[in-house]
């Protein structure tokens, strides 16, 4: 991601939310909750659930990037005035920020638990029919 333009806190937040403890955390997430999420991306109606389930979701990722935050050394102010200033001066980390803030939003978390929700039903259907198969075999 970016180019010589694109501030080096910025290339580090790319890196952080796409491995370890971020990535593990937002995975363990929806294994718990992406089927509970009831309403699909194209559903009008939302149930008190998803939606509660939504909020849980904001508040940990922010309680990630607050941790990439202090890692940083940075307040909340100066990391958000030096995400404000990047917007404006560089294309790559305006998208960057901009698909970040826009998974935050309900519709596109809706997206996101569903995707995973069917995901996790075609692992696990994978895995009866792998299982099916090796006990045919014995």
């Amino acid at each position: 991601m970016g180019d010589e333009n694109t501030p080096d806190i910025i290339l580090r937040l790319a890196d952080y939310l796409g491995q370890g403890d971020f990535a593990s955390h937002i995975e363990a997430f929806l294994d718990e909750y992406a089927t509970k999420v009831k309403a699909g991306p194209s559903s009008e109606e939302h149930d008190h659930e998803s939606h509660d389930i939504h909020l849980k979701f904001i508040a940990l990722t922010e309680k990630l990037l607050e941790g990439f935050v202090k890692e940083e050394g940075l307040s909340n102010e100066e990391f958000k005035a030096i995400c404000s200033e990047a917007q404006s001066r560089d294309e790559v980390s305006a998208n960057f920020l901009e698909a970040l803030i826009a998974s935050w939003e309900y519709p596109t978390f809706l997206s996101l638990a569903h995707d995973y929700a069917e995901e996790m039903k075609e692992r696990e259907e994978k895995g009866e029919e792998e299982d099916g198969e090796e006990s045919e075999n014995d």
